[in-house]
């Protein structure tokens, strides 16, 4: 018993030291009783009696966290669940909060979504962005977003955890973090400090490796932001689904269709005078070039300067800004010299 005693590791004496007014002893006892029980499975049953009895009435959140951790080393998830309910339910935000960066059941994920929803506290809500990021829940996506877009507190906590998630939707919603220069936290003791646009940006060029320099995209029109991530999931980098502005070239070149059509019915009425029907179709052809025009030069600056390099945008944008091309051609040739 010599070494267990110079450990600590005597029931009565953690006994007591549990019952303890001091709250850090409390913690140490209960850390000493768990590490214990790791080691020796022949008291695991009165450690586990002794771990119950802490929890219903615990302040000290070292020694509540770590009575809960013994009852789920000793009993499992299940027979620890109701503790662990107990502690993420505790008015302390420290008792909480820690309680839900070491929880390992995922059967507590709904309790931890409500908390993200309702409440505020850095110091709750920091862990569980992290452990459901971490555990890659999606529905956690809208909550993170609005503590990032509501709490600037919570700014580096919320773009860790949501390049953690993984999910590229984030990406248009740190986009705006990029103009943010206050300072994170330290990276290690002797690293530079981080601010809040180096972890934007690092977020978003692991999100997304495709975009290019994030600072640069900060400069370009709002309607180009889907292009680069929103809607898509961490699988869908190559998806079939085309970005919605990459379509613009070829909705201009549909567009034309009509128009070419009601120009050929026009050429083939006999309108008055031939010269009189020469004038008017010449007009006509010049009103025919402006939106292929614009199919054209608005597929040449997305495809420059607001997508990033995905192939099934790439494949629409040729194939519209073809399309466009063809009509632009063909009515300068007309208008010019027919």
């Amino acid at each position: 018993m010599g070494r267990a005693a110079e450990r600590g590791e005597d029931l009565d004496l953690i006994r007591q030291m549990l019952q303890s007014p001091d709250g850090k002893t409390r913690g140490e006892a209960a850390s000493t009783l768990y590490r214990w029980a790791q080691r020796e499975k022949k008291i695991r049953p009165e450690a586990l009696s002794l771990f119950q009895s802490v929890i219903p009435s615990e302040t000290d959140p070292r020694a509540a966290i770590t009575s809960a951790q013994g009852i789920n080393l000793i009993a499992g998830n299940e027979q620890a669940r109701s503790a662990w309910l107990k502690l993420l339910a505790d008015p302390n935000p420290r008792i909480a909060g820690g309680a839900a960066s070491v929880l390992k059941d995922e059967e507590l994920v709904p309790q931890l979504l409500q908390l993200l929803e309702t409440q505020s506290d850095p110091v709750l809500i920091t862990p569980i962005m992290y452990k459901l990021s971490q555990w890659k829940y999606s529905a956690a996506f809208e909550g993170i977003v609005r503590h990032l877009e509501s709490n600037r507190e919570m700014r580096p906590s919320a773009i860790e955890a949501l390049r953690k998630l993984g999910d590229p939707r984030a990406i248009p919603h740190l986009f705006p973090m990029l103009d943010d220069k206050t300072d994170a936290w330290e990276e290690d003791n002797h690293g530079p400090t981080l601010r809040v646009c180096d972890l934007a940006e690092s977020a978003i060029r692991q999100l997304d490796p495709t975009i290019p320099a994030p600072a640069q995209v900060m400069n370009l029109p709002k309607i180009a932001l889907p292009a680069y991530g929103a809607g898509m999931s961490s699988n869908q980098v190559n998806s079939l689904r085309p970005t919605p502005i990459a379509l613009f070239p070829i909705i201009a070149g549909l567009l034309e269709i009509p128009i070419i059509i009601a120009v050929v019915v026009f050429q083939f009425i006999n309108i008055g005078a031939v010269s009189d029907a020469h004038k008017k179709t010449h007009w006509a052809d010049a009103i025919c070039l402006i939106l292929p025009t614009i199919g054209v030069m608005g597929g040449l600056w997305i495809g420059l300067t607001l997508l990033p390099q995905r192939k099934i945008d790439r494949v629409l944008l040729i194939i519209g800004y073809l399309l466009c091309g063809i009509f632009v051609i063909m009515f300068s040739w007309e208008w010019i010299f027919g």
